[in-house]
């Protein structure tokens, strides 16, 4: 913290190195004080061209990304050159005090972004953006017990791609990566917006349906499949292949625990395949 804080307050450097490049100077802006009146009404910035356009205690140095290296990233970033050209940030930074305040802003703004990245990688699949296994497990005991404390039911689907191995034997893994890719968004567009998907590995998905009846999960599955159909008449003369679900269901039961309920739920989607094998 030391060490940033030294560092950033080292910025007038910065902001010297980018007159020196810049001889024009900054834009022009009221005079009224730093944290007095927020820097879009001060610079008076358009709403269209402002990230942070009526929040009076935001920053959009924070937003665009561009406060460190001056390079120039985002609107208002690509209309100065550079944050540092910034006539309000120029005067936060000429005032030790709010300097240090404004750096302190800009550690926790930054730290809050690298838990917020690193919680997307520990529970989403970087492929499909779908969530991932190790969710499905730490989330299911929290919704195991609000579902019993509600009275309802939950609801487990078991979903794999038919002839995936075809795909990629075929076409070559990246396009079987895109074949993933478009699976997830087909079954995500078709569950309702409080089911959950949950990619487990390889092709293989689960949906978690939440206060879902039978005939509910029913309706599911069936748009899941009419989804892939529509897809079919529309991308598979282009791609070369058509995409196929198979799908199995099971209820929750506390009783033999989620592990043997999707047991049951793979039981089942195997004995779909199978069928469509045979037919």
């Amino acid at each position: 913290l030391q060490t940033f804080i030294r560092d950033s307050l080292d910025a007038r450097s910065s902001l010297d190195a980018a007159k020196a490049l810049d001889r024009r100077g900054p834009p022009t802006w009221t005079e009224e004080a730093p944290f007095r009146s927020p820097c879009w009404r001060q610079l008076q910035c358009q709403r269209a061209a402002c990230l942070v356009h009526g929040k009076p205690a935001q920053r959009c140095w924070l937003l665009v990304g561009t406060l460190n290296g001056a390079r120039s990233q985002g609107q208002f970033a690509c209309r100065l050159t550079s944050c540092y050209r910034c006539a309000v940030l120029q005067g936060v930074l000429a005032d030790p005090l709010q300097a240090l305040g404004e750096n302190l802003l800009i550690l926790v703004h930054s730290l809050q972004t690298l838990t917020k990245q690193l919680q997307t990688m520990a529970t989403r699949d970087p492929l499909t953006g779908l969530r991932n296994r190790r969710y499905f497990d730490d989330l299911l005991p929290a919704q195991i017990a609000a579902a019993e404390r509600r009275g309802s039911q939950l609801w487990v689907l078991s979903l794999d791609l038919d002839d995936f191995k075809h795909i990629n034997d075929d076409f070559g893994h990246p396009e079987g990566d895109s074949a993933l890719v478009s699976a997830a968004h087909l079954i995500e567009g078709a569950v309702r917006a409080s089911d959950l998907v949950f990619r487990v590995g390889g092709d293989e998905v689960l949906v978690l349906l939440l206060d879902a009846t039978e005939e509910q999960t029913r309706v599911v599955v069936d748009r899941i499949e009419s989804s892939f159909r529509v897809w079919n008449r529309s991308e598979a003369r282009r791609r070369g292949y058509q995409l196929s679900v198979s799908i199995g269901a099971a209820r929750v039961d506390c009783r033999i625990g989620i592990n043997a309920s999707v047991a049951q739920a793979d039981k089942r989607k195997y004995a779909n395949k199978r069928a469509k094998n045979h037919d």
